[in-house]
């Protein structure tokens, strides 16, 4: 905290006034005096002015020093007495410091949030004509807090089946619609059942509610939390930093997440004081090599190719091949992967030409520690097996968690239900693909992602299966380990 003090009024005239009669006690600095009117109270609160000032300034340079300030409810009420504000004033004015010092590192408050989820509206009795809830109907939670519905939706009458619409749960005929809070912030989670009203409610489904809650909503950053992440990003200047070194790797290349194992963490597989770092990132690049003997040091009949780690084999000249790529292992989806091109012939099929995929974002990102400046303590540049079993940092892929997920689906009536399903599926890759290292994949939101595909009118029961490939059955979540990333590799879509 700043050493400088800032005085209450009253203590500043005292200062003042024992200074000037230490000087010359024939003077009268009293209240109501000349010299005490005149003299002695302005010069004493420009003063406390003055030292509040210098007291703001002298913090501003420092986050941990502003949200000390900001704790200090003396000093923010002396603060406001001597410039004449509130207290409320004062601490806008600390936040917006910090807001200051949060750009000096490229940082940004984070705004609030609005809340979303669905909401159903609901009948007693089956609907004997198509009725359509709008985009932009309002409804209210019980704490008064009030959400719009985002897209049309309609209960379709005859022909179609009305069982489809039953809620056992509810004992009605519902239909569900996506929501947004009207306001953001966390009063505008609901919990579930708390959704109560509609505002100007919609003919014939006059009952709403909420099954599920409906979440999401944040405030605005607090200047605790902005602190934290500036305090964090200047850290990691330091490139020998764990947060230094990840943030060297986000700088130079096109990588969406990075996991770095600490040394002696489970995941650092190579021994103690050697870190592993994972990244999600594919950036496939073609490669044609000619070979005239096999050379995979433990794989017979194999071809171990130059850049690794591979994805895909595009051709071969000579004989058959298939890919064999090491998935275990302290070197695997490194630079120096034990990957293999294996025949099937075990004869050398004479000189081959291999064209094949590896993917050039782990070279590129092993390659960002060539720069020494970058590099952590004791790196070595894995030129081979043995030095990739050395450095102080590895590059390698995160690990796939495969999973499936199989469901059948009802569509409108008209529409074409390959493009549907193939749609639905687009939608579930793109948010497979955002999944970050370590994230837990919900069903919840993959159920979510095909009941909103435009010409999907609701999932035919339960999925059958949402696990990863190895394991039968339907999880709630599929959480990978903190090297992973889930990836629904087969997504099986059935109309029904």
């Amino acid at each position: 905290m700043a050493l400088i003090k800032v005085q209450t009024a009253s203590e500043r005239i005292s200062t003042v006034r024992r200074r000037i009669l230490n000087n010359n006690r024939q003077i009268n600095t009293l209240p109501g005096s000349v010299a005490g009117d005149l003299f002695v109270v302005p010069l004493a609160l420009s003063d406390v002015q003055q030292q509040a000032v210098n007291f703001f300034v002298s913090s501003s340079f420092s986050p941990s020093e502003l949200l000390a300030l900001k704790q200090d409810a003396n000093n923010v009420a002396l603060i406001a007495q001597a410039l004449n504000v509130s207290a409320d004033d004062v601490l806008t004015s600390i936040s917006q410091a910090i807001d200051v010092l949060a750009a000096n590192v490229s940082e940004t408050r984070l705004a609030a949030k609005k809340a979303s989820g669905t909401v159903l509206f609901m009948r007693s009795a089956p609907p004997t004509s198509d009725i359509t809830v709008p985009a932009g109907k309002v409804v209210r939670a019980s704490n008064g807090a009030q959400f719009i519905t985002t897209a049309d939706v309609t209960l379709f009458g005859p022909p179609v089946d009305p069982a489809i619409y039953i809620n056992t749960e509810e004992d009605t005929f519902s239909i569900p619609a996506p929501v947004e809070a009207v306001e953001a912030g966390t009063t505008s989670n609901a919990p579930a059942g708390t959704i109560v009203d509609v505002l100007g409610p919609v003919a014939n489904l006059p009952f709403v509610t909420n099954t599920t809650s409906i979440q999401g909503g944040t405030d605005l950053e607090t200047d605790e939390d902005l602190v934290a992440r500036i305090l964090n990003k200047w850290q990691a200047v330091g490139t020998t930093t764990k947060q230094g070194v990840i943030n060297s790797v986000l700088k130079n290349v096109d990588v969406q997440d990075v996991f770095l194992a600490d040394a002696g963490s489970a995941f650092s597989v190579r021994g103690y004081g050697k870190a592993d770092m994972f990244i999600k990132a594919i950036i496939p690049e073609q490669v044609s090599e000619t070979f005239s003997v096999f050379n995979h040091p433990t794989i017979p009949s194999a071809i171990h190719p130059s850049f690794l780690p591979l994805i895909s084999i595009v051709s071969v000249t000579a004989g058959l091949a298939n890919l064999q790529r090491q998935l275990s292992g302290s070197l695997s989806g490194s630079v120096r992967a034990l990957d293999a091109i294996r025949f099937t012939s075990t004869p050398f099929p004479g000189s081959v030409t291999i064209t094949y995929l590896y993917n050039r974002a782990i070279r590129d990102t092993q390659n960002v520690f060539d720069d020494t400046s970058l590099a952590p303590l004791n790196y070595q540049k894995p030129v081979d097996g043995i030095t990739a079993s050395e450095t102080s940092l590895l590059v390698k892929e995160a690990a796939r968690l495969i999973s499936d997920y199989t469901a059948t689906v009802q569509t409108l009536p008209g529409e074409d239900i390959g493009a549907v399903i193939g749609e639905a599926k687009a939608r579930i890759a793109a948010y497979n693909s955002a999944l970050n290292i370590g994230e837990q994949s919900f069903l919840s939101d993959i159920n979510e992602i095909i009941e909103q595909t435009p010409g999907v009118l609701r999932l035919a029961g339960t999925p059958s299966k949402f696990a990863p490939s190895d394991e039968s059955g339907t999880l709630s979540s599929i959480k990978p380990t903190e090297n992973q990333v889930v990836d629904l590799v087969n997504v099986n879509l059935f109309s029904s």
